[in-house]
């Protein structure tokens, strides 16, 4: 196959992977914190309201959805592309969803400061982890 091409299989079935990851542990996340009543989703007040209650641990499981999400996704686009390239991808593509997440839905100010963060570590740790299979794939 040609060296793009795996790329390009790399990244979707990255992104496939990553986000039915974060999709997976947001689900656990909201069964584990849902609302007492239903929240309108179409009345921006009533939704902050919700967000404005969670407890910490609602937050963390969205950071740890993030993080698995990015290093087994980015992990699988370059373990497919052979390449570090697919990996930063899935990244940057990923971080960029949560980023759109936090601009359409309230979020405490301490996650705008979290979500690089966990994305940077987990997008070297997929970084890392690919480099060496591909260490071990030579030898």
């Amino acid at each position: 196959m040609h060296p793009s091409l795996r790329g390009l299989v790399g990244v979707v079935a990255g992104l496939i992977v990553g986000a039915l990851l974060v999709f997976a542990v947001q689900m656990v996340s909201h069964a584990m914190f849902a609302p007492a009543t239903p929240v309108d989703r179409n009345d921006p007040a009533a939704v902050e309201r919700f967000i404005a209650g969670l407890p910490l641990g609602a937050f963390l499981m969205v950071l740890l959805s993030y993080f698995i999400g990015t290093v087994v996704g980015s992990s699988t686009a370059a373990r497919i592309g052979r390449s570090p390239v697919p990996s930063i991808i899935v990244t940057l593509l990923l971080f960029g969803a949560a980023v759109s997440n936090l601009v359409m839905i309230p979020h405490p100010w301490w996650m705008a400061v979290a979500v690089p963060t966990v994305y940077t570590v987990a997008g070297f740790i997929a970084w890392k982890l690919s480099s060496d299979l591909r260490a071990l794939a030579s030898a």
